[in-house]
């Protein structure tokens, strides 16, 4: 979250013209609470094997009780 701000910082100083990018414009925007990442790098697995077990229910579904 904290480096999400920054990137966003630097955009837009590089995009803004002269006068927005004084910081009064934005300087005030800061994180505020959990700093944590949204996401663990732990949960492309894990919906990846919550989607193969998904897909593996529907074809013994189709296939043995239709």
């Amino acid at each position: 979250k904290a480096k999400s701000l920054q990137k966003a910082k630097i955009r837009f100083l590089e995009q803004a013209d002269p006068l927005k990018s004084h910081p009064y414009y934005w300087s005030g925007y800061v994180a505020i609470g959990n700093k944590l990442p949204l996401f663990s790098k732990q949960y492309p697995i894990l919906i990846g094997g919550l989607l193969m077990i998904i897909s593996l229910l529907f074809i013994i579904y189709k296939k043995f009780i239709k």
